[in-house]
């Protein structure tokens, strides 16, 4: 049963652990959240890997994870190999961009489909898509056919790999390779003194005054759902980490006899990087992660000399060039667009109800802001598809700058973990290939992709 299924039904009640992490976020409603969910703790696996091997060493066998040198001696991750050109980057990364678009309204009807899809696969993303032939074709024909939302997204995202040459891979959190892989990546960030890290969508919260407001829309329950159980395993992925569990990293360098070392095991500290581009959209996500750090904090003092915050300073630079500050953002092209839309702006529903009704850039025009929901941007797709071609030509510069708006929103906190070398970890596939692409070989810092997707079904997922 998907979770879209489960957590806007009255089933919700039946799972009473839910409800109690959310409200109070500690290490042991962590478990008791995971165990009623059916999904697995981490490094369950592994434990039991290690114990079946040293009761028997034929019990279980395994190679150990390879690794470069790195100049300290230590082990670190090599960069993902660069499949795709680096000149091919910019234009896979404007297709990426539409791609996302699309995935945003795709819940929207075929009427919509139809003409925005055209609008969206236009201009500077045609001639990108011209880069990799027969990709348009496949995007427009993933459009075309009846499939839900989920869907879509996991086709095209397989399509873009495809055409990107890039390496995906995912597994069950209930296997032996995810436990090691995740373990690997925890034993890394703690080799540094400092390690800083973005959650991008993991966190929603029961308090936030969004939800509260509207406590029974179905996508913010579903939203919940799925953040609290993914808080509850990125807790416990900090909570129950074992240096003990390590297995020596192998080195091999050409000439040199392979040799290994063992994984530090000093305390290391953790910062969790905030700011507007955490609040925008979870007013009180400070308050829920504070309480959410304090327990990882006391169920593993040993392991983590401090969990804390980084306040990212303002204001920032994204990869494409805009200029985000507290109040506003400035795009590539100029236009300086505020986070909030002013609050005696129209929004779409009230503008369409007053006669005459409000049609186009005069009705979404006001409440333009870089947090307005993603219902803001399908109801103004849905406004471009019904608008006559002249009220379609007044709206353009809306919808360009509105696209930009809302890569910029899905890729800044990748941007941000790149620039500092952080750790990026999201649930969006989409999100995650766009952090694989701007990737290069200097870049420091681990991509992870967790998903939950329905009762006793996890997912991690990196690219290789």
């Amino acid at each position: 049963m998907l979770f879209e299924t489960l957590f806007a039904s009255e089933d919700a009640d039946d799972i009473p652990e839910l409800w109690d992490y959310a409200a109070d976020p500690t290490v042991p409603k962590a478990r008791a959240l995971l165990a009623a969910l059916k999904l697995p703790a981490p490094y369950e696996r592994l434990r039991e890997y290690k114990r079946a091997r040293s009761e028997s060493p034929r019990a279980a066998s395994g190679p150990p994870a390879r690794y470069s040198r790195s100049r300290g001696g230590a082990p670190s991750a090599p960069a993902p190999p660069r499949i795709l050109a680096a000149e091919l980057v910019p234009s896979a990364i404007a297709v990426h961009e539409s791609v996302d678009a699309i995935h945003d309204i795709h819940s929207r009807n075929l009427m919509t489909l139809r003409i925005a899809v055209p609008r969206i696969l236009s201009g500077e993303a045609a001639t990108a898509l011209a880069q990799f032939p027969g990709l348009k074709e496949s995007l427009i024909g993933l459009t075309e056919r009846r499939m839900a939302s989920t869907k879509f997204t996991y086709n095209a995202f397989a399509t873009l790999n495809a055409a990107f040459g890039l390496n995906f891979q995912d597994d069950g959190l209930a296997t032996l390779r995810s436990d090691r892989r995740l373990h690997e990546q925890v034993s890394r960030w703690r080799l540094n003194a400092t390690t800083e890290i973005m959650l991008d969508g993991i966190v929603s919260s029961i308090n936030d005054p969004a939800v509260q407001r509207n406590p029974d829309n179905a996508e913010r329950i579903t939203r919940i759902a799925r953040s609290q159980a993914l808080c509850a395993f990125v807790m416990l992925l900090l909570a129950d980490y074992d240096p003990a569990l390590a297995e020596p990293y192998t080195f091999q360098i050409r000439g040199v006899p392979a040799f290994s070392v063992s994984v530090a095991s000093s305390s290391s500290v953790v910062e969790f990087l905030t700011g507007p581009f955490q609040t925008m959209d979870i007013e009180n996500w400070g308050v829920y992660m504070r309480r959410w750090t304090r327990s990882i904090q006391r169920a593993s003092p040993r392991i983590w000399k401090r969990i804390t915050f980084r306040e990212i300073a303002q204001p920032f630079k994204s990869a494409s060039g805009a200029l985000v500050s507290d109040s506003s953002a400035r795009l590539p092209n100029g236009r300086v667009v505020p986070i909030l839309s002013a609050k005696n702006a129209l929004t779409p529903d009230e503008a369409h109800s007053k006669v005459p009704p409000i049609k186009g850039v005069d009705a979404f025009g006001p409440s333009f802001a870089v947090s307005a929901k993603k219902e803001w941007f399908r109801d103004l797709f849905d406004e471009y598809s019904t608008v006559s071609d002249a009220q379609r030509v007044k709206m353009e510069p809306l919808i360009r700058d509105a696209i930009a708006v809302n890569a910029l929103r899905d890729a800044l906190k990748a941007d941000i973990a790149l620039a500092r070398g952080a750790v990026y970890v999201t649930y969006d596939r989409l999100a995650l290939m766009y952090y694989a692409l701007r990737r290069t070989a200097e870049s420091r810092g681990d991509g992870l992709w967790l998903y939950a997707s329905s009762i006793g079904d996890a997912k991690l997922g990196v690219y290789e």
